[in-house]
């Protein structure tokens, strides 16, 4: 017949194999959904630019250049907010692995005593804190994860931060009826480059300044947040030690 200890060596083994890839799989949903928010975002301003330059009559590969600035100001946003959610995204992993970890100290040690026929009675109150410890370390692994999908949220919230300062006033509105939008759509296209560079370039410029003065802010609350989180799982880590340390006392 299998031994207790034989079967719980068997769920170690069985338990690791899951939480890899249950890890795996988090970043793996991380990632996607951010990048898929970061391409939906590039390009959408890309197209509103190109749009700009249509609706001014220029064309688009004479401002390539300057497309390519704004595009890039706003990709270099986007990966510090990105960069700074996966250090937290990161931060939480390597918590849920340590409490992992712990849970398996506490599989083993159960299996010791569950084993030991002479002191099996004498250690029952052992094993009880033992399940409660373990059980514990589950819940707090719970939240941990829950926490791994607020981080991909936040993360799009964070996007959606550094395009709320598109000014409205760019964008491309077709007002007027059929004659009247042909007729400014010749004025703009003889008005020159000055006149196209100050409505649309400039402006874009100048929203861009914006983002990048408020993105420190944000990127610095980050950063808290982040501190706080992991303080907080490692506050109840040590609570769930010494319920376990008073148990067995």
């Amino acid at each position: 017949m299998e031994s207790i200890g034989t079967r719980l060596i068997d769920q170690i083994k069985r338990l690791n194999e899951l939480e890899v890839q249950r890890l795996e799989i988090q970043l793996a949903k991380f990632n996607k959904e951010i990048n898929e928010c970061y391409e939906s975002k590039i390009n959408l301003i890309e197209e509103n630019i190109d749009n700009q330059i249509k609706y001014y009559g220029k064309n688009i590969s004479s401002y390539t250049k300057e497309k390519n600035s704004i595009l890039n100001r706003y990709k270099e946003e986007f990966q510090k907010n990105y960069d700074k959610r996966k250090e937290q995204f990161f931060n939480i992993i390597v918590e849920i692995q340590e409490m992992q970890a712990n849970q398996k100290i506490a599989l083993t040690n159960f299996k010791k005593i569950a084993e030991d026929k002479e002191n099996f009675m004498q250690n029952f109150k052992k094993l009880e804190a033992l399940v409660n410890k373990y059980a514990g370390y589950n819940e707090i692994i719970l939240e941990c994860e829950a926490k791994l999908n607020d981080c991909i949220l936040a993360t799009k919230k964070d996007f959606e931060q550094i395009t709320k300062y598109r000014n409205p006033s760019i964008a491309v509105i077709e007002k007027g009826n059929f004659i009247t939008n042909i007729i400014n759509k010749i004025l703009n296209k003889f008005s020159g480059k000055s006149k196209f560079e100050k409505e649309v370039i400039n402006k874009m410029e100048k929203e861009l300044l914006e983002v990048e003065k408020n993105n420190i802010l944000n990127l610095e609350i980050i950063d808290k947040q982040t501190i706080n989180l992991v303080a907080k799982i490692e506050e109840l880590r040590e609570i769930m030690n010494s319920e376990f340390k008073f148990a067995v006392e």
